[in-house]
C-alpha cells in the first residue's frame, strides 16, 4: 500500500512539477489584466440577507469554494450578518492574500510529505466576485456561534501541517459542518471543492440565497442536532 501511494504520489510531483510555471503565470496574468482593465474591487461586504435575523439568529457561517490556478481550494466565512466576516480554511503556508504565487512550492511538496500549513485567509478568498463557485450558508443564534466559532478556533490552533491527501482543506470545512451536525460529503472529493460544497448543499437542504455577482447559495438554520452534536464533541476533547 504504501508503494503504491508513493507511486501515484511521484507521478502527481511530477505533473504538478511540470505545470508550476502555468500556475504562476496564470493566476499573475489574471492578476494584472484585471488591474489593467480597470476592475480590480475591494472585497465586498458578506452578502446580506435579511430574513436572516428572522427568529433571533443574526449569525452566519458560510461553506465556500474558490477558483484556483490547481483544483480550488474550499474554506469558510463567518460573522455577523452584513459584516464582512471572518474568514479561516487550511492552507500551506505563505499562501497570503497580500503574496501571490508564495505558496507554490510548499504546496508541491504537500502532495508527498506533510508540510507548515496556515489556517486564515488565503490569496483569492476575500475576492469572490472574482474566483468563488460555490457557497452554503447556515444562520445561526448567539448561543450557536460561540460555540462554532471557540470550536474554529480550537481546531485552527491544533492544525499545524497541510497534506493534500490525507489533512486538506475539504477536510478542514468538513469537520466544522460535521461538529455542526451537518452531512458532509465524501472526503473523495477533495480535488473538486466546488462539487463538495454543492453536494453539501443537497445533503442538507435549505432556500436559495440569491447576491448580485455571486453564485446562488442555500441557507437554512442550524440543523437541530447541532446542540447535541456540539454537546459530544466538547466533552470528547475535555
Amino acid at each position: 500500500m504504501l508503494q503504491l501511494l508513493g507511486t501515484r504520489s511521484f507521478g502527481v510531483l511530477i505533473a504538478l512539477c511540470a505545470g508550476l510555471f502555468s500556475y504562476q503565470t496564470a493566476h499573475a496574468g489574471t492578476r494584472v489584466a484585471t488591474s489593467e482593465a480597470g476592475q480590480q474591487q475591494a472585497a465586498p461586504a458578506a452578502p446580506q440577507n435579511h430574513a436572516s435575523t428572522d427568529g433571533g439568529k443574526p449569525y452566519f457561517i458560510e461553506f465556500r469554494s474558490r477558483n484556483a490556478a490547481n483544483y480550488g481550494h474550499a474554506f469558510v466565512l463567518y460573522g455577523r450578518v452584513g459584516s464582512k466576516g471572518t474568514i479561516a480554511g487550511l492552507h500551506p503556508a505563505g499562501d497570503r492574500p497580500d503574496c501571490v504565487n508564495c505558496s507554490v512550492v510548499a504546496w508541491t511538496i504537500g502532495h508527498l510529505v506533510p508540510v507548515p500549513a496556515e489556517t486564515g485567509a488565503s490569496d483569492g478568498d476575500d475576492e469572490p466576485k472574482l474566483y468563488l463557485t460555490a457557497r452554503y450558508r447556515i444562520r445561526l443564534t448567539a448561543a450557536e456561534y460561540k460555540k462554532v466559532t471557540a470550536y474554529i478556533a480550537k481546531k485552527k490552533a491544533n492544525t499545524a501541517t497541510w497534506n493534500a491527501l490525507v489533512n486538506n482543506c475539504v477536510d478542514f470545512i468538513g469537520d466544522i459542518a460535521e461538529y455542526m451536525g451537518l452531512k458532509t460529503p465524501s472526503p473523495l472529493g477533495i480535488f473538486a471543492t466546488r462539487v463538495y460544497v454543492e453536494e453539501m448543499e443537497q445533503l442538507n437542504g435549505g432556500k436559495p440565497l440569491k447576491s448580485a455577482g455571486l453564485p446562488d447559495g442555500l441557507v437554512r438554520d442550524a440543523p437541530a442536532s447541532f446542540a447535541a452534536s456540539s454537546a459530544k464533541r466538547a466533552s470528547e476533547t475535555e
